[in-house]
This record gives C-alpha cells, structure tokens and sequence, in this order.
C-alpha cells in the first residue's frame, strides 16, 4: 500500500525508497511485533488513502469508494481519535475527487450505505459493552479506577484525561513532533525533508489532523514503542519524507543521499541498540514472573502492584503495571489475583477459591529483579502489605 500511494506521487525508486525506511523503522517494527491496535489502525487508514486516490481517477468506481468508507470505518472501530485526525486529510481527499469527476451524487448512496452500516454496528457494540452508544473502553476504564479510589490504576480524581489550554496544546504538539523526528526513522532530524514535501494536501491534513485531536490529551502518550498516540502518523511521514526527498533531490542530490546515509547509519549505530536493549530489559525484568509460575496448575497467585521489579529502567520506564489478566470465568490455569495483605489474600482464597493452591508472587532483590513464590499454606514470613496505588485506602473488609 505504502508503495502503491508513494507511487501516485513519485518515482518508482523514490517509492521504495518509503519500503526501504519502513522496513527499517525501530518504532514501527517494534510496534508491529506487539499486540498493539496501531499497525491495524494504519493498514484501514492506508487502504483508506489508496481507494481515495483511486475514487477520485478517471476510471475510479463505487467499488473505490465503498473500499475508501470500509476501511476508514474500520480503522475508527479500532483507533476512532487516530481515524478523527487522519479524516481531516481523507474524507476531503474523497469528496474532491468524486465531485472533480461528476460522480459525487451517486457515489454518496453508496457510501452512506457504508457508513450506516459501520456506525450503526459500532454503537450496538458500545451500547453492549459500555450500556452507552456513546461509551468507549478508555471511558469505562477510567469510569472503574475513578469509583476504585484510583487503586490498582494510574488513574484517580486528580486525573485530567483532557486539558484545554493553548499552552498544554502547544507543548504536546512539540513534544509529539519531537517523538516522531526521532522515533520513525531512527535518524536525529527524522523530519528533515517535510518542508520540501507540498504536493499532497490530503497527506498534509492527515499529519496535521492526527497532531492536533491529540493536542489536548492529558499527556504524550508511553515511548517504549515509540510515540504512542501517533504511530498512525508513519504514514504520512513516510510519504512525505519520499516526497520531499525526490524534490530536494532534483537540485541538491548529494546532500540528500548524504542524509539518507548519515542517517540509516546513526539509526543503525544508535537508536537500535539502544531502543532494543532498553525493551530487552524491560523484558528480562519479567521472567522470573512467568518461569516461577509456569510449572503451576490449578493455583491462585497473588501479585503486587505495580509488578515491575524496579522502575527504574532508564533511559525509559517499565510500563508493566498490572499482573497477567484472567479469563472472565476465572478458570485458567492459574488465577491472578492483587496483593494486599497476607490475612486479605488467605481470606480471598479460602472463600472462594479453597480448591486451588495460593502463593504470593514477591520480588526477593527488587534492584536485581530476583523474585519468589510464597505459598499461603505455609509459613510466609514477614511479608509486608502490598501497595494498592490511588488514595491508598482499603476498606475494613479488605484489610
């Protein structure tokens, strides 16, 4: 896709020149080895830039624009922030093209069509899942640790997910430009080329959309992976990058090969090794957690919070906050369960789990990340009360 859309715009080397730096890019490979919804994200809104290009030709069809509408549909059911920015390039990009070649009448029963569908079926499923059509799983999360006093959350009543102010604004942007020049390309000045990019006004909104609906969010989202509310964003760089290289490139040749060089270099030299060696820590901090509890069947294990070893992994942090999640039957193998006190978590057990055996999961050496098992059954020494995060209170009957 990248190189089909790469190719309405420049040469056909240029165009694998935006392969080429995909397939090097340590925030979006690291990305795509996750379970992280970006990349899905970024393949809808891709497929969605390519039909809408495609709809906007001579020979473009209602199969274009029924593919441009179900991809971005799609990509809102995943991301819908992520697919609210990237409309402000797209769904112009859409309309231009249907209406430059008289087809915008007709074409707009399809893609009503489509858009009735997706929307109607997405706010079913909110409804089901959140009791609101407009709810959403951020929402519901931050609705649950705000009732919880904040416990076992990184949210409490002192959160602001939103802040609206021009100046909050201005400094997520640059933080976020800041993140992207570094983090897609590996390069120190990934953005280099942008300025000489002016051909597409779509791709330009898209960037642009996608910085500023996340303008006013309360932070600039986790690093590990890169720039986390904006990865959706690689396309459009890449694009632009590609572009703006091509057109530097008729004058200053030299210079633009000199950058690409330099910098596949430096990413190859710098921002790989230090990236992958800072989530191969942040990894590594972890096995003991899956090597201690693997040989179990049929157990309870209590975990604190946060389960991290030792928070402090720089040049980032270990963002593993919770412990393994559980199937909603609570049936698995073993059965995870928050640490609070060694009297809570014996009377947890014994009400309503007396058929499994229960351990308390501890770091024995936090700095080293040396951890044990304690069984409840047994004696667990002077094992202290686990933090619960928030305002820190429990209630008497969870004492």
């Amino acid at each position: 896709l990248w190189f089909l859309v790469a190719r309405r715009t420049v040469e056909a080397p240029w165009a694998r020149l935006a392969i080429l730096l995909a397939a090097t890019s340590p925030a979006w490979l690291i990305a795509s080895s996750t379970l992280t919804s970006h990349t899905s994200t970024t393949l809808f809104l891709s497929a969605a830039l390519w039909a809408g290009l495609r709809a906007g030709d001579e020979d473009g069809d209602t199969a274009h624009d029924v593919l441009f509408f179900a991809a971005y549909c799609a990509a809102f059911w995943i991301r819908p922030t992520s697919t609210l920015g990237a409309g402000v390039g797209l769904l112009p990009l859409w309309a231009w093209g249907v209406w430059r070649t008289g087809r915008l009448g007709g074409n707009l029963v399809a893609a009503g069509a489509v858009v009735a569908a997706g929307a109607g079926l997405f706010l079913a499923v909110s409804h089901l899942l959140y009791g609101s059509v407009t709810g959403s799983g951020y929402g519901r999360y931050i609705a649950y640790a705000l009732s919880n006093h904040g416990r076992f959350s990184t949210y409490d009543d002192r959160t602001q997910t939103f802040v609206f102010s021009l100046e909050h604004a201005r400094t997520m942007a640059a933080a976020s430009f800041l993140r992207i020049d570094e983090a897609f390309f590996g390069w120190p000045v990934g953005l280099v080329f942008l300025p000489f990019a002016r051909r597409s006004a779509a791709v330009w909104g898209w960037l642009v959309g996608g910085v500023l609906v996340h303008a006013f969010v309360m932070d600039v989202g986790v690093e590990t992976l890169g720039p986390l509310h904006h990865l959706e964003l690689f396309t459009p760089v890449l694009l632009l990058t590609v572009d703006g290289a091509e057109r530097l490139a008729k004058t200053r040749l030299p210079t633009v090969l000199a950058i690409i060089g330099s910098g596949a270099a430096l990413a190859l030299l710098v921002s790989w090794p230090v990236r992958t060696a800072v989530l191969a820590r942040s990894a590594r901090s972890l096995a003991p957690l899956f090597e201690l509890t693997r040989p179990l069947d049929d157990a309870l294990v209590f975990a604190p919070w946060p389960i991290y070893c030792n928070e402090r992994f720089q040049p980032t942090v270990n963002l593993t906050l919770a412990r393994p999640a559980n199937r909603p039957s609570l049936d698995g193998r073993v059965v995870w369960a928050n640490h609070l006190s060694v009297e809570a978590d014996r009377r947890l057990w014994r009400t309503h789990f007396p058929e499994r055996r229960a351990f308390v999961f501890t770091w024995s050496d936090p700095v080293r990340c040396e951890a044990r098992l304690l069984d409840l059954a047994g004696d667990v020494g002077s094992l202290g009360d686990g933090s619960v995060g928030g305002d820190g209170y429990l209630e008497p009957a969870y004492r």
